[in-house]
C-alpha cells in the first residue's frame, strides 16, 4: 500500500497543506483482487486532516470506471472524518479516467435536467477548471476541492517542484510516450563540468554516485556479465536524468543491469578520466613491476590536482569491486580481459574509433594487467571502503548532511534479472494486498456445466456459435469450362485434388459481449448516483 497511496515531504505552495500521492500504476487488476474488499481498506489510508492529492492516472486503464463511482459513493456517504471536505486540491496527471467519467455523467444529467438535486453534494464538492464550471449552479460552498488537470509531468512542474516527489518508473515510462520532460523550474545539473568527488563541496553528486556504487558492489558477484550486458535503454535514460536533476526516486523500480549501465555512464561523464592514457609509458610490459610503477604515477597525478580529489580512492574501490567479480568468475563469467574491454572507455574517456584505436588498445591492455596484479598491487596503498567514503571519513571537515534521506530507500530487493522489453512490466501486488481476499473464483465461475440452464444475464453470450461470414467468401471455378484439362496416362501418379482455401472462423459475439458489459456498468453507475442523495 506504500506504493499506491503515500505521504510526501512536500507541501502545496499555495495552500501549504501536505501532499499525498495516489499512484494508480500500482493498483492491482480486478482479475487478481476483489475490489469490493479493497476499496474499504484503501479508504482507511485517507487522511483525517486537510491535504492535497497528486494522482497519477496512467494505471487506471486496466480498471473499470465503475469502481471510481463506487469509491466516490464511499467517499461521500460512508465517511464522517475522511470525507471530501479534507481534500483541498487534486492534481490529476495523464488524463484521469475518474474525472473524465464524473464529468461525462454530470453532462448527461444536466442535459436531461433530472435528479440534479441528488448531485448537489457532488457538484458542491468539486471545482473543475474547464467548461464544466458554467454548468455548476451557484451555491454557497464552505470549501471546494479544486481539480487541476495536467497532461504531462512537465505541466505538473508548473505548479509543484516534482523533484521532491517520489515518482515511480511506471509513471515516467508513460509520460515519456507523450512528450519530453522539461521542468518549468531552473536547476543546476548534478553532473557538470565542475563537479568533484568532495563530499562537502558537491554532496548531492557524491550521494547519488556512491549510493549506486554501493548497490552495484553488493550484487555484482551474483549475476552474469555485469557491465557487459547493457540495461534497458529507456530505464537507463530515465534513471540518469533523475540523477542529473536530483530527483527523489524509488531505486527498486530499476533492475541491476540498468543501474550498472547508469553507473558506467556517470563515470564516463566525470570531468576528468580516472585513468589518463597519456601517463602510460610505452612499451607496455606485462609484469607487476612495470604495472605498479605506472599505477603509482597515475595515483600521484590524481592526488596532485584539486579537480581530481578523491579520484584515487574511487579507483581503488572500483578495482576492489572488479576483483570481487573476477574471483566469482564461475557466476559472473568475467575475466580481466572481458572487464578491461567493457570498462576501458568509462575509466579513460577514450572513444573507440579507427582514429583512436592505439589509445584504446593501450588502456585495455594496461587495465587488464592491473586487474590481474591487483591483489599484489593493493598492498602498497591505504584504501577506504565505500561505507567509510559515504560517511565522509576521507575529509577532515564535518560532513554536510543532505536535506533528504541519507541513503536510497531499499525497502524491496533489487531486481537482478535483465529486462529487455520496453513495455511496462506487471506489478507485484502480493505484499501490498496481504489482507485482501483474491478473487480466485473468477475463473471457475466461467466453467459452467453444459447440462445446467445458462444464466439470462445480458452479458452471457455462451450460446454464441462460430459462424463464417458468407459475404467474405470468393467463389472461383477450380476447372475451366473449356476443354483444357489434360488427360494423363494411368501409370502416372494421381494429381492432388484442388481444394478451396479454408477461411479462418470469425467468432461473433465478442463485440456484443463488450457492449453488454459496458451497458451494465453504465446502468450500475447511474443507479449508484441516483442513490447518492
Amino acid at each position: 500500500m506504500e506504493r499506491i497511496f503515500y505521504k510526501t515531504d512536500l507541501r502545496d505552495p499555495t495552500t501549504n497543506y501536505p501532499i499525498y500521492v495516489f499512484d494508480t500504476s500500482y493498483l492491482p487488476s480486478p482479475d487478481q483482487i476483489n475490489y469490493n474488499e479493497f476499496l474499504p481498506i484503501m479508504m482507511n489510508y485517507l487522511p483525517t486532516r486537510p491535504y492535497v492529492l497528486v494522482m497519477f492516472s496512467c494505471g487506471l486503464n486496466k480498471i473499470s470506471w465503475i469502481w471510481g463511482i463506487k469509491f466516490l459513493q464511499k467517499f461521500l456517504l460512508d465517511n464522517d472524518e475522511k470525507d471530501l471536505q479534507n481534500l483541498i486540491k487534486i492534481y490529476t496527471i495523464h488524463d484521469s479516467w475518474f474525472i473524465k467519467s464524473i464529468t461525462s455523467i454530470l453532462y448527461n444529467f444536466h442535459s436531461t435536467k433530472k435528479n440534479l438535486q441528488q448531485l448537489d453534494k457532488l457538484l458542491e464538492a468539486f471545482t473543475f477548471e474547464n467548461e464544466l464550471m458554467s454548468l455548476i449552479p451557484g451555491k454557497n460552498r464552505d470549501r471546494q476541492t479544486v481539480v487541476i488537470h495536467c497532461k504531462t509531468l512537465s505541466q505538473l512542474s508548473d505548479y509543484l517542484d516534482i523533484t521532491a516527489l517520489k515518482i515511480s518508473l511506471n509513471v515516467y515510462k508513460h509520460d515519456i510516450q507523450i512528450s519530453e520532460l522539461k521542468l518549468s523550474m531552473r536547476y543546476e545539473p548534478v553532473i557538470n563540468s565542475l563537479v568533484t568527488l568532495n563530499i562537502n563541496t558537491h554532496p548531492v553528486f557524491h550521494h547519488h554516485l556512491y549510493q549506486i556504487f554501493k548497490i552495484v558492489e553488493n550484487h555484482c558477484s551474483k549475476v552474469e556479465l555485469i557491465f557487459y550486458k547493457p540495461g534497458n535503454k529507456l530505464k537507463s535514460d530515465i534513471l540518469y536524468q533523475c540523477i542529473v536533476r536530483n530527483q527523489l526516486i524509488w531505486i527498486n523500480d530499476w533492475d541491476l543491469y540498468s543501474i550498472a549501465t547508469v553507473f558506467k555512464r556517470v563515470i564516463a561523464e566525470l570531468p576528468f578520466p580516472v585513468i589518463d592514457v597519456t601517463l602510460i609509458s610505452l612499451p607496455i610490459k606485462d609484469d607487476v613491476t612495470y604495472t605498479l610503477k605506472i599505477f603509482k604515477n597515475i595515483v600521484s597525478n590524481l592526488k596532485s590536482n584539486t579537480e581530481t580529489v578523491n579520484y584515487d580512492q574511487f579507483l581503488f574501490q572500483l578495482l576492489d569491486m572488479f576483483d570481487k567479480i573476477i574471483q566469482n568468475t564461475h557466476i559472473t563469467k568475467h575475466t580481466p580481459t572481458t572487464l578491461s574491454k567493457c570498462m576501458s572507455y568509462s575509466l579513460s574517456h577514450e572513444i573507440g574509433s579507427s582514429n583512436n584505436s592505439a589509445n584504446v588498445q593501450i588502456i585495455t591492455r594496461f587495465f587488464r594487467n592491473l586487474l590481474e596484479f591487483w591483489p599484489e598491487i593493493k598492498k602498497n596503498f591505504k584504501i577506504y571502503d565505500i561505507d567509510q567514503t559515504i560517511n565522509g571519513q576521507l575529509q577532515n571537515q564535518p560532513v554536510i548532511k543532505l536535506h533528504d534521506t541519507s541513503s536510497y530507500d531499499l525497502s524491496h530487493d533489487i531486481t537482478l534479472d535483465q529486462e529487455s522489453n520496453e513495455e511496462s512490466e506487471p506489478v507485484e501486488t502480493t505484499n501490498i494486498l496481504q489482507n485482501l481476499t483474491l478473487n480466485n473464483t473468477h475463473g471457475s465461475q466461467q466453467l459452467k456445466s453444459v447440462d445446467k440452464k445458462p444464466s439470462r444475464k445480458l452479458s452471457d453470450v455462451s450460446n454464441v456459435q462460430i459462424q463464417f461470414p458468407p459475404q467474405k467468401y470468393k467463389f472461383t471455378n477450380t476447372v475451366s469450362r473449356k476443354s483444357s484439362v489434360s488427360f494423363t496416362p494411368k501409370t502416372t501418379a494421381t494429381p492432388t485434388p484442388i481444394t478451396t482455401p479454408v477461411k479462418k472462423p470469425v467468432i461473433r459475439g465478442r463485440k456484443v459481449s463488450e457492449l453488454a458489459r459496458l451497458f451494465e456498468e453504465r446502468s450500475e453507475g447511474i443507479e449508484i448516483l441516483r442513490g447518492m442523495s
